[in-house]
């Protein structure tokens, strides 16, 4: 039985070995040869477009024959290949050697592709020379128009290319044979001095090594290999339960890392990362810590404290706070936090709280110095006084109208202003918008037009009402006495495009994108405007709150079009004619 299994595991070492030497001896040789094809092929090739853009001068004429025909015999001798040089006609101009094909034509087929401007390489037996040979033709273009003006041909012999394969393949014979031979030896040997019992270990052994730790070895008896089976099975027990218990500890580890909402980079002791998780990635684009991070990393090993550092990656401001692992094996993590909102808000903040000043203290301040000269009583005139009055109330209804205005954007950038969306005619809130804005026009001088057609939209009456005004208002602030501001729509299938067009002085083109920010002026007529400059920022407020969008066109000198988008309400036959 032991001889049996002996002889079964010499038949089986051999088969096995001699089967994947001669498998891996072929395939090397199937890879060498083509190898060594693909060497020599593209060597032809590369010298082959090397000389093709000298010979480019010969077949533009500026080249005597005798240095061309210089040129290709130098190349035959280097390359140990015949060269014709081909013109656009398929006639060999120039031949290597000067052999005998000089003045005759190539095949059509041969000729046709290279002449579309691509090598080409073939193996196959030329009856010209009587041998097998790789030819590789390359097409002579001019560089300047791109035109096709002929091709190199270039014709190896594979000779010494079968020579070379066959020596390899001696070779091969004789290694596999020598493997073979070894393996004899060594497995005869090994098999020899291992029994049914430890054989049986260790095959179970190097399951258990792969991760098999559910394999367990039948125990023959109560000597001394009998016990070794003991220990064995007991060692897969523990090993068994203490690789499950780490498993799941590391599986819910993994788990709450990867959902985390900070990127998490774990590094090794050299300060290698070793880990990352979706949200590293995320908030990284890449798989890779950058060399901020590198380098954050390397101080704090070196220091053994926690240090942070703030770097900006795909338009992105990321805090990366670095920790030392203070436990055996050592190393750092890194967690990555997203504070580019945070640092938005808190521009916005700083921002909204210069601008609200500057407002609040324009209309303060004139108030106040109107209000000192009545006071100390050195303002006598009845008319005086009533002036300063009228200033005064001017003033307070400016800051009213900037109270309202910033509750208004209050209330639409939180989400909590109410919008009645119902079906409403366009024209008869043009039309009241119109009416409104039409005594400040005429007191300007400013012309108003109106062409809305009778269509009727989905949104809210009196925030789209707030639009028009404000819209309207905007365009007879910033147009000239004599001007004209229009106010027309347009209706598509599904949508209706309003739009509000004046001829005052325009807009530069760097300032459009800042008209909607919250406190902005355009200084279109280097002069100030009255506004609160709150009004075109309430305006796109109120259009993306119904879902449109909203755009400004202008030049310098050429007036402006501000347009917005509304949604056409649903067919209602009550309102549609007999």
């Amino acid at each position: 039985m032991r001889k049996n299994l002996m002889s079964r595991l010499m038949a089986a070492n051999l088969l096995v070995i001699g089967v994947t030497v001669l498998a891996l001896g072929f395939v090397f040789l199937g890879l060498l040869r083509q190898y060594i094809y693909s060497s020599r092929e593209a060597d032809l090739i590369a010298k082959g477009q090397e000389v093709s853009r000298l010979t480019l001068d010969y077949l533009r004429g500026e080249v005597d024959e005798e240095t061309a025909t210089y040129l290709l015999d130098s190349l035959d001798r280097i390359l140990g290949a015949r060269v014709w040089l081909v013109n656009r006609r398929g006639l060999i101009v120039i031949e290597s050697r000067q052999g005998h094909f000089r003045g005759t034509h190539l095949d059509p087929e041969d000729l046709r592709q290279v002449m579309n401007g691509e090598p080409i390489s073939r193996i196959h037996m030329m009856p010209r020379y009587g041998r097998q040979v790789m030819t590789v033709a390359v097409p002579v273009v001019d560089p300047e128009g791109g035109e096709v003006l002929g091709a190199l041909f270039l014709h190896a012999p594979l000779t010494g290319l079968h020579a070379t394969v066959a020596r390899y393949f001696g070779f091969l014979l004789l290694a596999a044979a020598a493997s073979l031979g070894l393996a004899t030896i060594l497995g005869y040997g090994l098999a020899r001095g291992i029994a049914r019992p430890l054989s049986d270990m260790t095959r179970a052994a190097g399951k258990m090594a792969q991760g098999e730790l559910d394999t367990r070895v039948r125990v023959p008896g109560g000597d001394e290999v009998g016990e070794l089976a003991k220990s064995l099975n007991h060692l897969a027990t523990s090993l068994q339960g203490t690789i499950g218990a780490l498993t799941e500890e590391k599986a819910r580890f993994l788990s709450m890392v990867a959902s985390m909402e900070e990127g998490v980079v774990g590094f090794d002791p050299r300060g290698n990362p070793v880990f990352l998780n979706d949200a590293a990635r995320r908030l990284l684009g890449f798989s890779q810590a950058p060399p901020e991070v590198i380098t954050l990393v390397q101080d704090v090993l070196a220091t053994g404290e926690p240090a942070g550092i703030s770097l900006d990656i795909r338009a992105r401001r990321l805090r990366a706070q670095a920790s030392p692992i203070r436990v055996a094996g050592g190393g750092a993590v890194v967690v990555l936090l997203d504070v580019s909102e945070a640092d938005r808000l808190e521009r916005m903040r700083r921002e909204f709280t210069a601008n609200l000043s500057h407002e609040l203290r324009t209309p303060l301040t004139a108030m106040r110095g109107f209000i000192e000269p009545l006071l100390d009583g050195t303002v006598t005139g009845e008319d005086t006084r009533r002036r300063y009055l009228e200033i005064i109330r001017a003033e307070t209804e400016r800051l009213g109208r900037l109270v309202n205005d910033m509750l208004d954007m209050a209330r639409l950038e939180a989400g909590k202003a109410q919008l009645d969306i119902a079906s409403f005619s366009l024209a008869s809130v043009a039309g009241s918008a119109l009416a409104k804005v039409s005594p400040g026009a005429s007191e300007k001088g400013v012309r108003l037009e109106g062409g809305v057609p009778g269509v009727d939209v989905m949104g809210d009456r009196d925030r789209i009402e707030q639009v028009l005004l404000n819209l309207l208002d905007n365009a007879v602030r910033y147009t000239a006495r004599g001007g004209r501001v229009t106010l027309d729509a347009e209706v598509s299938e599904s949508s209706v495009t309003v739009t509000v067009t004046d001829t005052g002085v325009g807009i530069a083109p760097e300032e459009i994108p800042l008209l909607w920010d919250r406190f902005y002026k355009a200084d279109r007529s280097r002069g100030k405007k009255a506004g609160t400059g709150l009004g075109l920022a309430i305006v796109r407020q109120i259009v993306e709150a119904h879902g449109e969008r909203v755009w400004v066109e202008s030049e310098p000198g050429r007036g402006s079009i501000f347009a917005f988008t509304l949604a056409r309400a649903p067919w209602d036959p009550a309102k549609s004619g007999p």
